[in-house]
């Protein structure tokens, strides 16, 4: 079926495809999807992609393929965002970056590559970065608790403990069973000679 996909011949690849029945196996849904891509039916086409992505969520192929289907529709924003996903998960991440931010170029409302570029900062330590893009994140979504503990981490870092405190307090608010959250908070106020304002946040932790 592959191989008569490849070739454009599309009514024999469906043929064998009517033939499988083991639809559980991730290659059916990836080969339908592709069947209707050359068909240029793009709503079936994506239905089949994200079968696909149920049964194989890290394979670098369901989001190259999501990436064609938006460079299909015009919507360079998802066509340079799911590339980025496609190089994620194959681990090429100076690539996933440089799509991400070329996403992110495209439309800085859109909060998707916002928040792939801030785990790939995350992971490689980049905090100089990081900040940039936690306050971009919380600009656009202020209850966002990544955004929020983000912030608060980066600065409790920096030493700037106050503006940690705000972030903390914040965080407490929104997620009131996040304990690391009062034991930051504890120690920010704590950093800052706010002895009992650091006990009540200890005695939550």
């Amino acid at each position: 079926a592959k191989i008569y996909l490849m070739k454009g011949e599309n009514d024999k690849a469906l043929e064998i495809l009517n033939t499988i029945q083991n639809k559980e196996d991730a290659n059916y849904p990836a080969l339908m999807a592709e069947y209707y891509f050359n068909m240029q039916d793009l709503d079936k086409c994506r239905e089949y992609i994200n079968k696909f992505r149920e049964l194989s969520p890290e394979n670098p192929l369901v989001y190259q393929m999501l990436a064609l289907v938006q460079d299909k529709n015009k919507d360079d924003y998802g066509y340079h965002y799911y590339m980025g996903k496609c190089y994620f998960y194959k681990q090429s991440y100076e690539l996933a970056l440089s799509e991400y931010l070329h996403a992110h170029r495209i439309d800085q409302k859109r909060t998707e590559a916002i928040k792939e570029i801030i785990k790939i900062n995350e992971a490689i330590g980049d905090n100089t970065s990081l900040m940039e893009f936690y306050e971009k994140l919380y600009r656009q979504e202020p209850e966002n608790p990544v955004a929020v503990k983000g912030l608060g981490d980066i600065y409790a870092n920096m030493y700037e403990f106050r503006s940690a405190i705000e972030y903390y307090e914040k965080l407490t608010k929104l997620e009131p069973n996040n304990f690391e959250a009062y034991r930051q908070l504890g120690f920010c106020y704590e950093k800052t000679k706010n002895n009992n304002e650091a006990k009540q946040a200890y005695e939550k932790y």
